[in-house]
């Protein structure tokens, strides 16, 4: 058998935002996912089996996300990052944003510190979208990152990383 060849691999370095949040963890996490409804997937599925044009899916969804994204996936990950005690609660959340779904999903967290301090985690879209390379698409994570940064003004955090 032949040993794999050894390849260069493409790094793209980004940071993570981590957000001050002036309120509790249950009352900012019941802000949150009031704002970044689930994503409705037997809606879609049915639209799906209809044969429904993806401007009609698009809207489908849009209709459904009154700040531009819906949430397709969260769950409490506090065993997994809070072992040691340096927090006490985690939830993370796979977003989404139409028009782009399912193709450019935003990882964000709602996190509680041992201290009580909570903050909103993300990546900004448009430093990841950037990474690969195409202009075009750079430019859509630049909207992503408005749609984002309205949404953060809407449930009272300010964008500045704490």
């Amino acid at each position: 058998m032949t040993p794999p060849q050894r390849r260069e691999i493409d790094v793209a370095a980004r940071k993570v935002h981590r957000m001050a949040v002036d309120t509790s963890f249950a009352v900012f996490r019941a802000r949150f996912e009031q704002a970044v409804p689930r994503f409705d997937a037997p809606a879609f599925t049915q639209l799906t089996r209809a044969e429904a044009s993806w401007e009609a899916l698009v809207r489908a969804v849009t209709d459904k996300a009154p700040h531009g994204f819906v949430t397709h996936w969260s769950g409490d990950i506090s065993s997994m990052v809070c072992p040691e005690g340096n927090c006490r609660r985690c939830r993370a959340y796979l977003l989404d944003s139409p028009p782009v779904l399912f193709r450019a999903p935003l990882r964000a967290a709602i996190h509680e510190d041992a201290a009580g301090r909570v903050r909103f985690v993300t990546d900004r879209p448009s430093a990841r979208l950037a990474s690969l390379g195409d202009p075009r698409i750079a430019r859509f994570g630049e909207d992503l990152d408005h749609k984002l940064d309205a949404l953060l003004e809407f449930l009272g955090v300010t964008a500045t990383p704490a």
